[in-house]
């Protein structure tokens, strides 16, 4: 019978680069928890740039996975993974020294099926739009944000358990939020665990932040309209209108105690959330 390895990392990305080795020289540090296995997500056209990075590390696989969006990376890297523990992220972040040790630890404190979400940090140094993509995307991810439940899919861990009960609401793939949702309302424990910190890492400018913001704001509405009726969705579009005031208050109420790192980004923010 063959033997699981304890610990899989399922590292997603769409632009293969040297954010990749990075990423992969940290997780095989020889000072740090390595993974058993680690599996990269990438689309057909990323395959081999891929596979030339990931043949100078032990125990890496990479996965060819059509259609290519990063929901469905995540989706076939976690459908593949072998261990006990199941770590996810992308090369949008660089986990910090202890990051898969912390990860670890807690999912195998856990009793029964836990989702374990990590701390992820901002770039450093920043600029404007830097910060601004990280409060809007992670905010309550940060070391003193306002988590409550939920977690990135950059920084995110699944014991065994937990991941049985995911993979079933991984196909068709959509983003992260609404797995975690899922597996909230089957009673899944979610827990913070603030020592596993990644930090973005990419930079940004305004029209890749507005592409990405479009494309993802469209996937997100439609999967959560879904199955509603065409009443409650012409409500929910009228109310739309106010919908950027409403999150640039929501961010001011968690970051504004960061004084000036928040405060000028709130131009970039106010652009982002239009």
């Amino acid at each position: 019978m063959t033997t699981l390895p304890s610990v899989s990392v399922v590292v997603a990305t769409t632009t293969v680069g040297r954010r990749l080795e990075t990423l992969l020289d940290r997780l095989h540090a020889a000072d740090d928890r390595r993974p058993d296995e680690t599996l990269v997500a990438v689309p057909p056209s990323a395959a081999g740039a891929a596979a030339a990075i990931a043949a100078s590390f032990p125990c890496v696989r990479v996965l060819t996975v059509s259609g290519g969006s990063i929901p469905r990376l995540y989706s076939a890297g976690l459908a593949a993974a072998r261990g006990s523990c199941v770590a996810m992220t992308n090369d949008r972040f660089l986990p910090h020294p202890g990051w898969l040790s912390a990860l670890v630890d807690v999912s195998a404190g856990a009793s029964g099926p836990v989702v374990v979400a990590g701390t992820i940090t901002g770039p450093a140094p920043s600029r404007a739009m830097d910060r601004a993509v990280h409060y809007l995307e992670y905010g309550p991810f940060t070391a003193d944000g306002s988590w409550t439940d939920g977690a990135a899919g950059g920084n995110v861990a699944y014991n065994r358990p937990a991941l049985e009960q995911l993979l079933p609401l991984v196909e068709p793939p959509v983003w992260e939020y609404f797995w975690h949702r899922a597996l909230r309302d089957r009673g899944v424990l979610h827990v913070r665990a603030p020592r596993a910190c990644v930090e973005m890492v990419c930079r940004w400018s305004l029209a890749r932040a507005w592409r990405e913001r479009y494309h993802y704001a469209r996937a997100f509405a439609g999967e959560r309209t879904r199955t509603w009726r065409w009443l409650r969705r012409a409500v929910a579009s009228a109310g739309a209108l106010a919908l950027p005031l409403v999150v640039l208050a929501r961010l001011c109420r968690r970051h504004l105690r960061d004084g000036w790192p928040f405060v000028s980004a709130l131009p970039m923010l106010a652009l982002l959330t239009l």
